[in-house]
């Protein structure tokens, strides 16, 4: 019988397996890396960055406990599964120990994307080491194209900085973290943090979404479906199918060719041909994991809105129409309902758009859904894209790119919340709003739904502001006064504070300077709060404006 490996460290959250091992060979103090090897795995070196190493499980047999359990804990703790799980076009199944292990046997050991590099960032170095102790790698570092810190938005390191050697070289550990480079460096060492790419952020972002929420595996007809429909939603249709090319088309236009190239190594090889596809191969989409990740952050925005799809494409009642008939029936559908727009629009000439909603609110709530260009052409015919209009998207689209910094810079004014009309004031002419913004600058919409500012990053602005203006006119450093000068309220205001560890007397003693501090916090403009900010509070924090007690 093997020998018991009692001293294997305990998991730290989101670290990975390789991590562990690594851990464990300092913690001991073996002397070499075949000697741990041996101990934990009973072989020879190899590959453990791959994302499941099948020599596992002679790992799981020398820990104390149930290997199943074991096993199945490792690889939802430690490994890149949950990342893979949704798009393997298995069935649905509970989150049981044999669940988890029948979705890493579909994954291949060596991913097209994976790299073999070992990537980390100092900022979660600093902060691992206070909060846990220890110094750690990080899953989702390591995800494949991921090439920031989700958390800190900054680049992530795979070499060392000044002699350019490999963290990860071959089958050996990792010592970085630990031990100096050969050359003398140290991760402590004081080393420019580069503040990543806005895109490689939000797709560092998403991928570490979809590692924490562990989503279950979806039927690959089933999100073939579901990014169909959000396409054709997004205004890439052609007659009753997907317009491949306009998407593939809008897609690098909004995300920029260079990004692209970053993050997809087919694109990346010159690849480009049935790119995007979503044909089912086997019961999944024949599309690599960062091609997927580019598909949701840009039809979906967010795992959130993702999430939401899925719910309704599980639901055969909540599929629309078109969707659940045939061909055929569908085709009637829409003639009938295009008939009586038109009976409507003859009766009542001058009837304004939003009336048919009210006349007729069935056939214009299935035609605006899936036959929207020809409902705007007769309920609205000045919604209607025009040749002029599609030639500004891309270059109003560029305007917003290149000036939303300002909206986003502290001055000596109160700060604004960046939203979508502040925004379009940025181009040089009025564009239509509403419904038909998507329709005609499918670009700019985009972008102001990338650029739309959240709440609490909102509140992070008017915070760092009323400090500046505390110093400013030397008001004592009181919460109280920052509640009043900022008009975030006073539970926001403590946990902003408590969140980014800033003390308010040496702030205001040290002329803070907010934009310098907005852009060391790396605050993501979808920053949705510290830990608990979605949480009731006691009192009346909870009641609406106008809802007293009686």
């Amino acid at each position: 019988m093997l020998p018991c490996v009692s001293l294997f460290p305990v998991s730290l959250p989101d670290e990975t397996l390789l991590s562990r091992v690594s851990r464990y060979h300092f913690l001991v103090g073996n002397g070499s890396f075949y000697k741990t090897y041996g101990d934990l795995f009973g072989v020879t070196p190899f590959r453990l960055e791959a994302i499941l190493p099948k020599q596992v499980s002679h790992l799981v047999s020398r820990l104390p406990g149930d290997p199943k359990h074991i096993l199945a804990e490792i690889v939802s703790q430690n490994t890149l599964v949950p990342l893979y799980r949704p798009f393997l076009g298995t069935a649905k199944q509970p989150c049981s120990p044999d669940a988890v292990l029948n979705s890493a046997s579909r994954i291949p050991r060596r991913s097209v994307d994976d790299h073999g590099e070992a990537r980390l960032c100092l900022l979660c170095i600093e902060s691992d080491a206070e909060g846990h102790g220890v110094a750690y790698w990080h899953r989702a570092h390591q995800a494949p194209r991921v090439v920031s810190c989700w958390k800190h938005g900054v680049d992530l390191l795979s070499a060392c900085p000044e002699c350019f050697r490999p963290f990860l070289r071959g089958t050996n550990l990792l010592s970085i973290l630990w031990l100096p480079c050969e050359c003398g460096w140290s991760c402590g060492k004081v080393t420019e943090k580069r503040i990543s790419d806005i895109n490689d952020h939000r797709f560092a972002i998403l991928t570490n979404a979809i590692l924490e929420n562990e989503l279950l595996p979806i039927d690959g007809l089933t999100l073939s479906k579901i990014y169909k429909r959000q396409a054709m939603k997004r205004g890439f249709a052609y007659g009753n199918m997907v317009s491949l090319k306009r998407l593939e088309g809008s897609m690098i236009s909004q995300f920029g060719e260079e990004f692209i190239r970053r993050t997809d190594r087919a694109y990346q090889l010159g690849k480009t041909s049935n790119w995007i596809r979503f044909s089912v191969l086997d019961g999944y989409l024949d599309m690599p994991i960062s091609r997927h990740i580019l598909l949701i952050m840009f039809l979906f925005g967010d795992l959130a809105n993702f999430k939401e799809k899925i719910l309704i494409a599980s639901d055969p009642d909540s599929e629309p129409p078109s969707l659940r008939l045939s061909n055929e029936d569908a085709a009637l559908r829409k003639r009938a309902y295009r008939e009586k727009i038109l009976q409507v629009r003859k009766r009542w000439p001058h009837l304004g758009a939003n009336e048919f909603w009210k006349k007729a609110y069935k056939a214009t709530k299935w035609l605006y859904e899936y036959d929207n260009r020809w409902l705007l052409s007769v309920i609205d015919p000045n919604s209607m894209p025009s040749d002029i209009s599609a030639s500004r998207d891309s270059e109003y689209a560029s305007n917003i790119e290149r000036n939303v910094e300002r909206l986003y810079s502290i001055g000596p004014e109160k700060p604004l919340r960046v939203n979508n009309e502040r925004m379009l004031n940025l181009l040089p002419k009025k564009v239509k709003r509403g419904q038909g913004l998507a329709i005609d600058y499918p670009l700019v919409s985009s972008q102001l739904e990338q650029n739309y500012e959240s709440l609490w990053h909102f509140h992070v602005r008017k915070t760092l502001w009323a400090i500046m203006e505390m110093a400013r006119l030397n008001i004592s450093p009181a919460s109280s006064s920052l509640r009043i000068i900022s008009g975030v309220n006073h539970y926001h205001t403590l946990m902003i504070l408590d969140h980014y560890d800033i003390d308010l007397a040496e702030a205001i003693s040290a002329r803070y300077d907010p934009q310098f501090q907005l852009t060391k916090l790396s605050v993501s403009n979808r920053f949705e709060g510290p830990p608990g900010a979605d949480k009731i509070r006691a009192g009346r924090m909870y009641k609406k404006k106008g809802k007293q007690a009686g």
